[in-house]
This record gives structure tokens, C-alpha cells and sequence, in this order.
């Protein structure tokens, strides 16, 4: 190596490895110098092996220094970086015996660098940076080019102690990269293979070489001459050990149960072996092969070693405490876990296990059993619970129950679970506790986040678990869920009144822990007098404090399943509920929560239990009006008390007295909705705005804070909103009630409300409470209105009423905060009531300024109209010939040009989610033309104007602009008032989505007005997917007649269907609600029959609606967003299969939205990354069905169909079998069309031999992966001749999620091959495995071939 050079690359070394006391462009230069010494043979073009050698003299050299500062271990680090590079990029095109030559160089550097006079510090380090290199060779090289690596593999296990690891570390991630997925894939499947094969050829001596060396330091170990002896004894075992723990996971498991090599009895002694965690290394291996499929032979074995060894290691470890062995117990219990629920089939298999008589293998099972009952009382409850899965295994055995071999262990196994599920008060058990359990809890999760996702996890296994045990064993458990709620309940259920219970006090926290297994168990427990007694204690139990009566009432629900049995006590329980939701308490939050919960569970309650309380409905009735009429009672639990009544209500099985029975517990509320007062509240836009303080708050900033004025306001809206809350509220019970009765009743046309009240009782109010929404929806929406907008606006207070919550923007502000990668530490929190709310300084939750109630108010008053629609269209009253003239007045007011024009995106969302999409799906067939056509027309053609004009990018790119705030309300208002409501100043108002975001930081709005843009799109095409059944309920239809229809093809008894041409569709696997499999059948074929209508009309037979809706999906193809993308892919191909067939479409498809799918591929922009193969697939659809006449399977798969040409027309198809049923996958065009290939020749670097050699291989591979290449590699040539159009030109190109993706990210250029590939100069791989084999099968085919038939028989 050139001194000059060796000089300049010492300075380099130096100046990297100090930084401080040079200067940034110092430090620049230098590294600069070193990446162009690591590539030198690429930059200066000199010879590989040139370039090697000065790797090597590096590496060579016993020191280097600079002024006269030693940096020998970072010259050398980097030096070994450099050779890893240099093997990366050269190796391959070595010939063999550069590569021989190579090898051989590595190996003498390896064995020089570790000579007595490098220090150890740096011989631990290089040690490490050895093994990767040396593994990086072999897996190159091994077998064919390297058939001498078991040798020199030896001699490094023989030099020295590092050199030994070096080997064992370098067979280790060999062994590693070819079997575990996180590594594998860069190497190629040829070269992991013959590596693989290799191993397996000398896996016998390798395997009997390793034992032996593990075995020699063993004894090395035990009589050690000096202290330093057994230091490097302890070191070579465990680097020995930690080589075979990866082949233990990954490599035959009967390796390790070899006469000549047993490292199961190597493992299982180790245990005993605490010097070093060497016993840890021992653990592992014995977790890893435990957690493999064993041979009855080996696990028996194996199982039955382990009582004795892991009593011999508990003996060596005496002396240690519980916290010092606590990973050695984790990897324990993980490995006994393991053995047996990975090989249960070897444990349920076993007549000697199963019969009664005794036996070794049983008695070595039980014995091994009681161990594991050992280990589950152990101190450390994440030791403990990892049994959980190994006895979840054995008691879903039936065999194993039958055998009656786990009842015994019941006992020892739910204390333990008791013990484990009683949640830790972190800060109190762990933190400041003075307990000897202190130490190990602490030890045993790293923070109190890790413990509360351990918790949660563990708590879903002990959910399966105590149901499993419960039914194993019903009198056993139930007998103990008794004591134990006696216990607890006796112990910590009634502390003195002057003690206070928290949420993390050890009393709530004792009785919390009861929840999970009171809930589970009581579902697979029968009653009998042990449950009897649980309901009798948790009746009579009374606890003082607010938050131990949260637990009473949450044991109450629980005892739901009991009550179904024996409903004796359930009025009590019932009665109990009731009396919380009048509960007070001093402490508001307090108060809150016991009320809450109670109504929660006393709707859970009725539920599962309506039919068994419709007897005593009168009983209940003066209940809840004696509740109702307690002054204290809230809006929330007059809520809940109507609910309990409606499940109750829907449990009757006589239609008229459930009519009667729902419009007695409605009665006041119609009234109240459909009175004077809210009549004149919703008069006009003046009378809301007064009514609600709006008014008052002009040029008057005092009003909005007056405590007064707030109380008044907030009593007035109340009144008015509570009982149109509890209409819907109630109406969304119904209608879920009477799902199944709305099925039964499911058909295509029309039904009048007589029938209707007969299904759903809700039905029979729409007529009264219908107009009454209708205004509402009316006078709310009119606020928005242009004109009204901007005297909002012009006001500093009434502005706030156009603003969203804080609540909403509270999650756009994460989404902001996460696309900046800002923090909240940085940003605050949008809706905390701090500087940086909707209205600083407030909460709208504190109720201290109108200003931040009106955004919720009308949030409310905007939703429930929407909702109340939803609910009348999925109720069919909507469609129904008495209502018909208010629908059209709802259609008139959602049309309005100003009105729909006015909506903020948000408002549009909520129609579209909670209106339209229900009224789309729930309409019968008929009913199109009169209830759909209209609504639709006009909202498609809107929506498409509002998308085009918040998808518009300006001059920069920017697809959105900045919406008004608190500061900029003024200029707003007079931008609103000089656009008077005209076109362009709704283009400028759709740019930011109408919103107004008052006090928010100006650094969140551009967040803001970016999710309201992709919000309301992704509303609109997930509409869409509901409507063309690709999501939702249709789509589950679809997939079930799919799949019915395979599996009758597959049958005998199909075929002859298949002939008759009827395949029946299993209804019941549709539908499992409904248990009449007729009724199952009518719905499914309704279904069907609204799924084929709904296309049809949406896209072919109504011209005005689908001429926007085709528009808006070919728009949405082209919007900078992969979630829109993607799913409009899939509306792209519902779209060819009803119109590809039909002329008039040629143009849009072939054309329009052809040229969009194309330009998002050339253009490989960034934020298209993922979504590639889904649009390729559209461009192939389109042109297999508009230029090649072949159809696809529904969505575009399945490969392509070719129709039969014409007789006089070379460019004529016969139409297919499929062009009237979509659902089968459509039709084409009868003549071929020439539009996408004249888009596809306008391409770059595209001509037309492209074209046609494109159409050959497109008829000549008709599957949809070799159809979807063809595309790929046209559509590559084409980006790559425009890449270099571009870089030519020297033009600028985008950058961001904007800009082209980066090499890595495209589909287009083919998948880089793996790091490692197989070489082309690597000859045959021939194994002496391989060549018996081969001489065994050519002896056999000989003696058939001659003739020789003598050992046939």
C-alpha cells in the first residue's frame, strides 16, 4: 500500500473517529476520503484483488496510530466495513480460484489478528466484526467452492479462543440467514438451498465436532488450571451453546437426540450451571427445540428428563435470589409451555397416558404436570401466566378430559390466575413498595406500559381459559368462584365509610380483579347452589363507596347468563340498576360514573334477558317513571331508561301491545318534538340563531361568558335537542331489535306503514316526527348559507358557530402533528382548553362560554336529522306511499342549489354516511326512478365539482389553501360578501372545505382542511363500495354464493345441478341470524336482485346519474391519494363489467380513463407506491375488453377469455356469455376499438411494433400475472425513455410524496435480485446423499426395465 495513501487514510480514520475538534467541513472531507477508499476499485478502475490487498495490509498491520494517538481498533473496524463492501460488490465475479485465493487471505488475517499481543479489548470487538464477514464467504461459497470449510472451520475451533467463536458465530448466522424469514430474502432460493443441503450433508460431523469441543471445555470448565481457564472454558461453551440454539429452532430437531451427539442431555445438564448464564444459554436452546414438532420418541424423552434436571438446577441455585434467576425461570417456563402445546397430538395419542391402568409414560406426564403446577405459583406473574397456553391446549383435549388427568390441578391453577389478574397499582406495588415481591415485579416488566399490555394480553387468555375450565369441571369451579368472591368481597368489600376507595386502592383493585372471571365463568357454568349463592352475595352485598359500587353493578351484569337459568332474581337485580341511576355523590365524577355504569349494564342486562321481563313489564313500567321523575336524573340515564324499555318492548311477541307499549314510553317525547317549542326554535335561521344565543352575542363579546346568559341558553337547547335525541336513540334500538322481523318481511317493493309497524313498532310515529326533523334539518343547514355565513363572520363571537368541535379537531391536529413529525410536546393539543383550542382558553365541556358550545350544539343538530333519515330508510318507512310528499320536500331541501352548495365537506360527509348511503341500499328496485333519481343527479354532479375543486393543485403543487380563522374571519366575510354566492367563490371555498377554525394555530390548518378534503372523499367512494357490494353486508352475499358455488362444483351432488342449471346456495352460512333457512333465501335472492338492479340503474339505465358517477370515478383514479386509489381500482372494474360491452362507453373508458390509469403508472409518482399492480390491473381490463374481445372474472382476475371472431370482420367478437350478469364478470365490446392503443402510442418511447408485439403476448399468455407484465414492461419502457427525457432536459422534478418514486419503491423495474445470488460459474451441487439416491432409484428402474419382476410381489 502507497505510504501517501496510507497516511492520507490514517488522517481520514482520525479526523471520523474525533470529531470535536474539527471542523464540520473537515469531518465532511475526511469521510468523503474514506467512502472513496472503500470503492476505490470502482472509482479508479484498479485491479479487485489490488484493491483487497489494501484491506488486508490494514487489517495486517499490529498497530496504527496518528499523531501519536492510538487508533488501531477504529483503523481496523474500518477496514473490515471496507472488505464486507468489497465482498459485496465484487465476490461474485471472482473466478475460483481468486475466490479460493480470497478465502484463504480472510482466514490467515483472522488467525494473525488474534495473537497474544492484541489487546483483549479489541479482540472482544473484532471478534464480533469477524464472524459476519466469514459467514458472508460461506454462504458464497459453501458447498461446491468451499469443500474444505469443515477443515478450516476446525482449525479456527483449534487456534485460539476467538478464532473459535469466530467460526462458531460465522455457522451461526449462516444457519440463520438461509432459515429465518427476517434475513432469507437476501439470498436467492438456489444458493439458500444448496447452502442448506450442504449443512445437512455434514450436519452428522459437524454435529459430533461441536459436541466434542463442547464437551472438552466442559471438563476444562469443572478442573480449571487458573481462574482465567474457566472464564474462557465458560465463554466457548456459551458461543457453542448460542450456535446451537439457532439450529435447534431452525434445523431438524432428532439432530440434537443422536447417540453420538445427545445435546438434549447437553442442554439439560447445563441447567445445573450458574456461573456466566450459562444455564441461560442451556434454557434457550431447550425453549427453542421445545418449541418444535417432536417425535413420540424424542418428546417422551424429553419430557420426562425434565422434572429431575429442573430440580438439580433449582438445587445449584439456591444460594441465588428469586430476582437474579428470574430469566432463567422466564425461558423455564416458556420451553416446558412450549413442549407441550406445540406436541399435545403426542400427549392425546398415547393409550398409555389416556387409559386408567398405570404407566411410565404416564407417570412421567403427571409428574411433569405437577412441575408445572410448581412453576405456576411463581412469585413473578409473568412467569406464571406462561402457562397459560399450554393449559388452554391440554383442557381443549377431550381425550386428556376423559382421562380425568387435569381436574386435580384446578385448584392450584385458578389461585394462581386470581393471583395474576389482580391489577398492580404501579406506582404503589412497584415503585414505593417495601415487600419482598418489590424487587421481582420490578424485574419483571420494564415500565408500567409494557405491564398494562402484558396485563391486557394475559387477561384475553384467562378469558378462554376460565371457560374452558368451567366446562370441564363445573362443580369444581363454581365451588371456587364462590370462596373466592366470599373472600374477596369479606376482606375488601366493605372498607369503614372514613377510608376512601380510588380507582387504585387495593380494595377496588381486589374486587376489579373478580370481573373478568365473574363474566367468563358464568357463561359456561349451569346454575346450581354455588351460583345461586354468588347472585344471593353480590345481591345483598351494599358497598358505601361510589367506586365499589361501580364493581357491585358490574358483578350484576355479569350475572345476566345465570338469570337466563333461573330468573327468580332477576327483578332485584334489575331493581338495583335502576335505583344507581338516581345515585348522588358530592364528587360530580364520582356521581357520573356510578350512573353511567349502571345504565350501560342495565341495558346489557335486558338484552340478554327481554323475553323473561316481559312479564313484568308493569312492574318495571312504575319503576322507571318513579326514576324518571326524580328531579336529579340527567339527560344520559333518561337515555338508558328508554332503551331498557324498548328491549324489553321488542321482546313482546304481539305486535299490537308492542305498538301500544313503545308509544306509551314515546308519548311525551312526540309531543315535545313535534310541540310549539320546538317549533319555534327551528321557525328560521333568526329564531335558531336567537334561541341560541347568537343573536345576543353580536358586537357583545360580554354575553358569551355571562354565566347566566349560559345556563339560559344551555336550558332552552336542552329541552329542545333531548327529545330528538331520544327519538333517535330509540328508533336505532328498534330498528336493531327487529332486524330479524325486517327480514322475514324483506322485499322489492313498496310496503305501506300498517305492515311496516307490524315488524319495527318505531314505525308508526314517522308521520308525526318526520316533518318536524325536516325543519330542523332545514333551518340548521340555512346557517351555512352564503349570506348568512358572512354576518357570522363579521362578528368576533358569532363566527364560532361555524367552527368544528374541539373534538374533531383534536384529531386532525394529530394527524397534522404526525405528518410534521411534530410531537404534542411541541404543538399542544387542539381540544385541552389551553392556548391552543377551537376557543382558547375554554372547554366546551366546562360550559364557561357559548362560544365553545355552539360548534358541539350544532354538530348535534346537524347529525340527528342525517341520522333520523338513515334510521327511516333502513326502517323502508322512507318508501312507503303515506310519507312519500315530506320525502320530497327532503329531497327539495337537500338539492337546494344554494343549500348544497353551502355545505362544509364535513356536512356532506354525514349525509353521505349516515342518509344517502342507507336510502341507496335499502331502496326496493322499483322504487328507483321515483325515490333515487333525482337525489342522485344532483348530488353526483356536485360532488364531482366540489372533488375537482379540492384536488386542484396551484402553481406549487399545493392541493389546498389556507381556511379562514379567528384572525382572519374579517377578510373572510368580505371574500364571502363579494363573491355573493358565485361560482368562483365556492371553487376558492371548496379549496379549504368551507371550514372555519377559530383559535386553532395556523400551523394545524393546512392539516385541517387536508383531512376534510380526503375525508369527504373517502365518504364518497366508500359509499360506492357499499352500493357495487364490493364492502359491507352485499359483499359478504356475494362471497357466500361464491363460495357455495365452488364447493357445488367440487360435489357429486352438483353436478347434476350444474346441468339442470341450478345451483343452490346454502342460505343458512348467508345469514346465520336467521334460523329458517326459507327466509335466509329470500333475503339472499333480494339481495341479488338489489345488487343487480342497483348497478344497472347507478350506471346504464339512468343517463343523468351515471353520467356523474362515471365522471367522479374516473376523476378519483387520478387524486393524489392511496387509499382513494386503491378502492376506486375496484369501482373501475365494476364499471367495465356493466358498460364495456356497450358502444357508447368506448370513448370514457377506453380513453379517459384509460389515459389516467396509464399516466399513474409512467408517472410513478410517490404517493402511488403499493397501489401499482391494482391499476395495471385496470389498464388490463380495459384493454382486454375493449381491444382484444377477452372477458375477465368479476374485479379482473382469472385470465383473460378470448371470444369467438366474427366470420366477415377480423376485429369482430361474438358477444359473451356473460355481458347481461356483471356479477359473473361482464362482457366486451363486440368490435375492437383502437382508443387505447393510439393513448398507449402517444406514450415515449412507445411505437407501434410495441403495440403489436404487446397484443401477441397478450393472446399468447392469457393469465392475469402475465398479462399484468406485458403491461408492466411496456409501461417501464416508457417511464424510463421519460426519466431520461427529463434529466436531459434538466428540468425540475417534484419532490415529496409528489415526486417519482424512488428505484426501490416502483413495480415497474423488475425486483432487485437478493444480495447473494447463485452464481452462473457455480457448478452442480452433487452430495453423496444426493448420489445414493440416485444409484438406489436407477437400480430399481433397471430391474423394471430388464425384465426382472421377481420382487414385485
Amino acid at each position: 500500500m502507497d505510504p501517501n495513501h496510507y497516511r492520507l487514510i490514517l488522517d481520514a480514520v482520525w479526523v471520523c473517529s474525533n470529531p470535536p475538534p474539527h471542523t464540520p467541513d473537515a469531518h465532511k472531507a475526511a469521510h468523503g476520503m474514506l467512502e472513496m477508499f472503500k470503492y476505490q476499485n470502482k472509482e479508479s478502475g484498479m485491479d479487485r484483488m489490488e484493491a483487497a490487498n489494501n484491506f488486508f495490509h490494514l487489517l495486517d498491520s499490529q498497530s496504527h496510530s496518528n499523531n501519536n494517538v492510538d487508533i488501531t481498533l477504529q483503523t481496523k473496524l474500518y477496514a473490515l466495513e471496507c472488505l464486507k463492501t468489497f465482498i459485496d460488490e465484487c465476490h461474485s465475479n471472482f473466478s475460483q480460484s481468486h475466490r479460493e485465493a480470497f478465502r484463504n487471505r480472510v482466514l490467515q488475517v483472522i488467525v494473525a489478528t488474534f495473537d497474544a499481543s492484541t489487546p483483549p479489548t479489541y479482540q472482544n470487538i473484532l471478534c464480533s466484526k469477524f464472524g459476519p464477514v466469514l459467514a458472508d464467504l460461506i454462504l458464497r461459497d459453501f458447498p461446491q467452492l468451499w469443500t474444505t470449510l469443515f477443515s478450516d472451520l476446525v482449525k479456527l475451533l483449534s487456534h485460539s479462543t476467538h478464532t473459535a467463536q469466530i467460526a462458531l458465530q460465522a455457522m451461526k448466522y449462516v444457519v440463520e440467514d438461509c432459515t429465518d424469514s427476517d434475513f432469507n430474502s437476501k439470498i436467492s432460493s438456489d444458493r439458500r438451498n444448496d447452502v442448506l443441503q450442504g449443512v445437512h450433508e455434514l450436519s452428522s460431523i459437524l454435529l459430533t465436532t461441536t459436541y466434542e469441543f463442547i464437551q472438552m471445555n466442559y471438563k476444562q470448565f469443572l478442573s480449571p488450571t487458573s481462574p482465567s481457564q474457566k472464564e474462557t472454558s465458560s465463554t466457548l461453551i456459551k458461543s457453542t451453546l448460542s450456535m446451537m440454539a439457532i439450529f435447534s429452532q431452525w434445523m431438524p430437531p432428532e439432530w440434537a437426540n443422536n447417540p453420538t451427539h445427545d445435546y438434549v442431555i447437553v442442554y439439560m445438564h447445563l441447567l445445573r450451571e450458574t456461573h456466566a448464564d450459562i444455564r441461560i444459554y442451556a434454557a434457550t436452546c431447550l425453549s427453542n427445540l421445545c418449541g418444535r414438532k417432536l417425535d413420540e420418541a424424542m418428546f417422551f424423552r424429553v419430557l420426562e428428563q425434565f422434572p429431575s434436571h429442573v430440580n438439580s438446577a433449582n438445587t445449584s441455585s439456591s444460594s441465588l435470589s428469586i430476582v437474579d434467576q428470574l430469566p432463567f425461570h422466564r425461558l423455564l417456563s416458556e420451553a416446558m409451555s412450549h413442549l407441550v402445546s406445540v406436541n399435545v397430538a403426542n400427549i392425546s395419542s398415547c393409550k398409555e397416558i389416556t387409559n386408567p391402568a398405570p404407566s411410565p409414560k404416564k407417570t412421567a406426564f403427571v409428574a411433569f404436570l405437577n412441575l408445572q403446577c410448581s412453576i405456576i405459583a411463581h412469585p413473578s406473574p409473568q412467569v406464571s401466566m406462561l402457562q397459560l397456553n399450554m393449559w388452554l391446549v391440554l383442557f381443549r383435549d377431550p381425550q386428556l378430559q376423559a382421562a380425568q388427568l387435569l381436574n386435580i390441578h384446578i385448584p392450584s391453577l385458578f389461585s394462581a390466575i386470581m393471583i395474576a389478574n389482580v391489577k398492580l397499582n404501579y406506582d404503589v406495588d412497584v415503585y414505593s413498595s417495601s415487600t419482598p415481591l418489590r424487587e421481582i415485579l420490578e424485574e419483571s416488566w420494564d415500565d408500567e406500559d409494557e405491564y398494562k399490555k402484558w396485563l391486557h394480553d394475559t387477561r384475553g387468555m384467562l378469558s378462554m381459559l376460565m371457560r374452558i375450565v368451567a366446562v370441564a369441571d363445573p362443580a369444581s369451579a363454581s365451588l371456587l368462584l364462590q370462596n373466592t368472591i366470599y373472600q374477596k368481597l369479606s376482606e375488601h368489600g366493605s372498607p369503614p365509610p372514613s377510608t376512601p376507595v380510588t380507582e387504585t386502592s387495593s380494595s377496588n383493585l381486589q374486587i376489579e380483579s373478580l370481573q373478568v372471571v365473574c363474566d367468563n365463568m358464568l357463561v359456561a357454568l349451569k346454575p346450581d347452589q354455588n351460583v345461586k349463592a354468588i347472585c344471593e352475595m353480590l345481591l345483598s352485598w351494599v358497598p358505601p363507596q361510589p367506586i365499589l359500587i361501580v364493581r357491585r353493578i358490574t358483578l350484576l351484569e355479569s350475572m345476566r347468563h345465570y338469570w337466563v337459568a333461573d330468573p327468580s332474581t332477576l327483578p332485584r337485580g334489575i331493581e338495583a340498576m335502576l335505583t344507581y341511576l338516581t345515585f348522588t355523590d358530592p364528587d360530580n365524577a364520582l356521581q357520573t360514573q356510578v350512573r353511567k355504569k349502571a345504565g350501560i349494564s342495565l341495558v346489557t342486562v335486558s338484552k340478554k334477558t327481554a323475553k323473561l321481563l316481559v312479564q313484568h313489564v308493569a312492574q318495571l313500567t312504575e319503576m322507571s317513571k318513579t326514576v324518571l321523575s326524580n328531579p336529579s336524573i340527567t339527560a344520559p340515564q333518561q337515555m338508558h331508561i328508554y332503551e331498557f324499555l324498548i328491549c324489553v318492548a321488542n321482546a313482546m311477541t304481539d305486535f299490537v301491545a308492542r305498538n301500544s307499549f313503545v308509544h306509551t314510553i314515546l308519548s311525551e317525547s312526540i309531543e315535545q318534538c313535534a310541540g310549539a317549542e320546538c317549533g319555534a326554535f327551528f321557525a328560521s335561521v333568526e329564531s335558531l340563531l336567537g334561541c341560541m344565543g347568537v343573536s345576543g352575542s353580536a358586537n357583545n363579546p360580554n354575553f358569551v361568558v355571562n354565566m347566566a346568559e349560559i345556563t339560559k341558553v344551555s336550558g332552552i337547547y336542552g329541552k329542545v335537542f333531548l327529545p330528538l335525541s331520544t327519538l333517535m336513540s330509540v328508533g336505532k334500538r328498534c330498528e336493531e331489535s327487529s332486524r330479524d322481523r325486517n327480514e322475514e318481511n324483506l322485499c322489492n317493493s313498496s310496503v305501506c306503514l300498517t305492515d311496516l309497524s307490524k315488524i319495527d313498532p318505531y314505525v308508526q310515529f314517522w308521520p308525526r316526527i318526520l316533518p318536524q326533523v325536516t325543519q330542523v334539518l332545514k333551518t340548521t343547514m340555512s346557517v351555512w348559507h352564503h349570506s348568512v355565513r358572512k354576518m357570522l363572520l363579521k362578528d368576533g363571537c358569532m363566527a364560532y358557530v361555524l367552527a368544528m368541535t374541539d373534538e374533531e379537531a383534536n384529531i386532525a391536529n394529530k394527524q397534522a402533528s404526525d405528518n410534521s413529525q411534530k410531537g404534542a410536546s411541541n404543538a399542544g393539543s387542539a381540544g385541552s382548553g389551553d392556548n391552543n383550542g377551537v376557543v382558547r382558553g375554554s372547554d366546551r365541556k366546562m360550559g364557561n362560554n357559548l362560544c365553545a358550545l355552539w360548534p358541539g350544539w350544532f354538530n348535534e343538530l346537524r347529525n340527528a336529522p342525517f341520522q333520523m333519515l338513515g334510521l327511516c330508510a333502513l326502517q323502508r318507512a322512507i318508501y312507503s306511499q303515506e310519507i312519500y310528499g315530506e320525502y320530497t320536500k327532503i329531497v327539495s331541501i337537500l338539492t337546494d342549489e344554494h343549500l348544497l352548495k353551502s355545505m362544509e365537506n364535513r356536512h356532506l360527509v354525514q349525509m353521505l354516511k349516515q342518509f344517502l348511503e342507507p336510502l341507496i341500499q335499502c331502496c326496493p328496485a322499483q322504487l328507483y326512478d321515483s325515490h333515487l333519481s333525482e337525489i342522485l343527479t344532483k348530488v353526483f354532479a356536485h360532488i364531482r365539482w366540489r372533488l375537482e375543486c379540492a384536488w386542484t393543485a396551484d402553481e406549487s403543487g399545493k392541493h389546498c389553501s389556507e381556511a379562514p380563522s379567528s384572525l382572519t374571519a374579517s377578510s373572510a366575510a368580505d371574500d364571502c360578501a363579494a363573491g355573493n354566492g358565485s361560482d368562483e367563490w365556492y371553487s376558492r371555498y371548496y379549496a379549504y372545505g368551507g371550514l372555519f377554525v377559530g383559535d386553532l394555530n395556523a400551523e394545524y390548518n393546512e392539516g385541517l382542511v387536508t383531512r376534510v378534503r380526503t375525508d369527504l372523499t373517502h365518504a364518497f367512494v366508500g359509499m360506492l363500495q357499499n352500493a357495487f357490494a364490493l364492502s359491507g353486508s352485499w359483499a359478504l352475499t356475494l362471497a357466500h354464493v361464491a363460495k357455495e358455488s365452488e364447493r357445488n362444483r367440487k360435489s357429486v351432488a352438483s353436478s347434476q345441478a350444474a346441468v339442470n342449471g341450478n345451483f343452490p346456495v346454502n342460505p343458512e352460512k348467508h345469514n346465520p341470524l336467521s334460523t329458517n333457512p326459507q327466509i335466509a333465501k329470500r333475503v339472499m335472492d333480494v339481495n341479488l336482485s338489489r345488487i343487480d338492479n342497483l348497478g344497472k340503474f347507478l350506471l346504464v339505465n339512468n343517463e343523468g346519474v351515471a353520467h356523474g358517477l362515471i365522471q367522479i370515478i374516473v376523476g378519483c383514479l387520478s387524486f393524489p391519494d392511496a387509499y382513494t386509489c386503491r378502492r376506486t381500482t375496484k369501482l373501475c372494474h365494476r364499471l367495465l363489467e356493466h358498460c364495456a360491452h356497450i358502444p357508447k362507453y368506448t370513448q370514457i373508458l377506453g380513453q379517459e380513463m384509460f389515459v389516467n390509469a396509464v399516466k399513474n403508472v409512467v408517472f410513478e409518482p410517490r404517493w402511488m407506491v403499493s397501489c401499482e399492480w391494482d391499476v395495471i390491473a385496470v389498464v388490463r381490463d380495459i384493454y382486454c375488453r375493449l381491444v382484444l374481445g377477452q372477458a375477465l372474472l368479476p374485479l379482473g382476475q382469472g385470465p383473460g377469455q378470448e371470444a369467438v371472431g366474427g366470420s366477415n370482420n377480423q376485429g369482430a367478437f361474438a358477444a359473451h356469455k356473460h355481458t347481461t350478469n356483471p356479477r359473473e364478470g361482464g362482457g366486451i365490446l363486440s368490435v375492437s376499438s383502437n382508443v387505447p392503443r393510439n393513448v398507449l402510442l402517444q406514450l415515449p418511447g412507445v411505437s407501434v411494433t410495441d403495440i403489436n408485439d404487446l397484443d401477441a403476448r397478450l393472446r399468447k399468455k392469457r393469465s392475469a400475472k402475465d398479462q399484468k407484465d406485458a403491461f408492466r414492461d411496456l409501461l417501464n419502457k416508457s417511464a424510463k425513455a421519460m426519466k431520461k427525457s427529463e434529466k436531459e432536459g434538466g428540468g425540475a422534478t417534484a419532490t415529496g410524496i409528489f415526486g417519482r418514486a424512488l428505484e426501490h419503491e416502483s413495480v415497474l423495474d423488475k425486483h432487485k435480485p437478493s444480495k447473494i445470488q447463485q452464481s452462473s460459474r457455480m457448478p452442480k451441487l452433487q452430495t453423496q446423499s444426493a448420489k445414493k439416491k440416485k444409484e438406489k432409484k436407477g437400480k430399481k428402474d433397471s430391474g423394471l426395465d430388464g425384465g426382472d419382476l421377481s420382487n414385485l410381489f
